[in-house]
């Protein structure tokens, strides 16, 4: 069974798009030792995850497949990277929202959907930057939600508002959705700033905050537009080195936690 991992916060801005297709990327292609078989699902309607892999709004039939009339099989898109497949978003998922809300249990639609997606050792989902009907049907077909935060004072209250709704959706509908962690991104610890975030977030989550920092990055701001991923645009860099990090510390926490 794969480890679905959402990559989620309502906020947007705090690097979640980068890390969902960096992580995608890195699983497959075995940077840590060895490579995984990863199915990359991009729901959010602006397109960017899709975008970084070459898929074009035509391409995306994501609402189609929630609505029972494409089945998921016709939505699955190989990448330029061995092993990892795509699910591109469409426009059209903006539109979902009010389908789901009128439907009775329409937010498990997802779920439904994705136990047709076999062979799959991860599936990452970029998520929406919403607490939308659309995001609780991701935190419903999930097993895991890593929650990004970029180290600045807004994305705080964002962070809060993720949480209590990972606990809403916990509560009411998936026991075993689990937190594997905050991971603060854009960090640049010469800030007086950074700092004050880091603290905070020690203090109210604990060991819940990875240990792992995505620092900012010339080259992994630069790598989205070249379609590649850090460890292919910048091997030997700092974004290509600390998403390695990033990657080994979900799989420690994967594994501590017995699934």
């Amino acid at each position: 069974m794969a480890h679905t991992i959402a990559i989620s916060n309502s906020k947007g801005g705090t690097g979640k798009t980068t890390i969902a297709c960096n992580l995608s990327a890195g699983l497959a292609l075995g940077v840590t030792g060895k490579k995984y078989k990863v199915l990359l699902i991009d729901t959010d309607s602006q397109l960017n995850a899709s975008w970084f892999y070459r898929f074009d709004e035509e391409d995306g039939v994501l609402a189609k497949v929630l609505e029972g009339k494409t089945p998921i099989s016709e939505a699955i898109k190989p990448t330029n990277i061995d092993g990892l497949d795509m699910i591109p978003a469409e426009f059209a998922l903006s539109a979902v929202n009010l389908a789901m809300a009128s439907a009775k249990g329409g937010t498990a639609a997802l779920a439904k959907v994705l136990q047709m997606a076999q062979g799959y050792d991860f599936i990452i989902i970029d998520s929406p930057p919403s607490l939308d009907f659309l995001a609780q049907a991701i935190l419903r077909a999930a097993n895991w939600i890593l929650i990004p935060l970029e180290a600045s004072g807004f994305s705080l209250k964002g962070i809060e508002q993720m949480v209590s709704g990972f606990l809403d959706v916990k509560e009411k509908y998936n026991p075993g959705l689990k937190l594997l962690g905050v991971v603060a991104s854009r960090v640049d610890k010469r800030r007086i700033l950074t700092k004050d975030v880091n603290a905070f977030l020690e203090s109210k989550y604990g060991d819940r905050v990875l240990r792992t920092q995505i620092r900012e990055s010339v080259t992994l701001a630069e790598s989205p537009s070249h379609h590649t991923s850090i460890f292919e645009y910048d091997p030997k860099g700092n974004g290509a080195e600390d998403m390695k990090e990033l990657i080994n510390e979900v799989l420690e926490r994967i594994s501590t936690n017995g699934n």
